[in-house]
């Protein structure tokens, strides 16, 4: 993609150009409604298990007062990637409403670049958050490895947003509105949300090992 030089003229769009941007961001705004059904942790009822998922262990072994101790150590964690899968959201809501603009024409081209170079800056400071949780140190080896498999799931969760955004930048700066670009973004999108539905069963599986399904 080349910059403009002062010397150059703006290249206007041609009109089935035009037209082909509006229907792929139709496209990507539908997609979106789709998978935002899934975007808020615990909202789908029919969540996929996790690759090879195990089975938790019953924690019948565990003395009245550990299992005391991991609930709270657990419960403390789980507030903080809860507060952080919110922010996630929170974060990802302006995606949407950012092609809504570019799609009705309420905002131009310079003001979705900077909106989607925000959205990419935030996704890579989550990834990089997910990255660094440690799992509860009372619980056992076990459980441990599944929290931080389903942090770094959504470690990964948030990089695939972050490629996504960097890629509608890229689709933009290119003035690329081609069916094969919006497919590439929303494959980003899909590998997103598959990542995020797996980390969110891995935890509830943790949660649930730990009788804490009604908190």
């Amino acid at each position: 993609m080349g910059k403009i030089l002062p010397t150059e003229k703006p290249k206007v769009p041609k009109r089935d150009q035009i037209k082909g941007f509006a229907g792929c961001l139709s496209l990507l705004v539908a997609f979106f409604f789709i998978f935002s059904f899934f975007s808020s942790c615990g909202s789908s009822k029919k969540e996929p298990s996790p690759i090879q998922e195990k089975p938790a262990t019953s924690t019948s072994q565990v003395s009245p007062e550990e299992l005391k101790k991991q609930q709270a150590e657990f419960l403390a964690w789980n507030s903080q990637v809860q507060s952080d899968i919110e922010a996630f959201d929170s974060t990802w809501s302006e995606w949407k409403k950012t092609f809504d603009g570019l799609s009705n024409g309420s905002i131009n081209h310079q003001e979705a670049l900077a909106k989607f170079k925000a959205i990419s800056s935030k996704m890579d400071a989550l990834s990089t958050k997910f990255y660094k949780y440690s799992p509860p140190t009372s619980l056992s080896k076990e459980d441990k490895d599944i929290l931080e498999g389903a942090t770094c799931l959504l470690a990964n969760m948030s990089t695939s947003r972050k490629i996504a955004a960097d890629k509608a930048i890229k689709m933009i700066n290119e003035q690329d509105y081609t069916p094969k670009k919006t497919s590439d973004i929303l494959l980003s999108i899909k590998n997103s949300d598959e990542d995020m539905l797996h980390g969110i069963v891995a935890i509830k599986q943790i949660k649930s090992k730990l009788s804490l399904d009604a908190k």
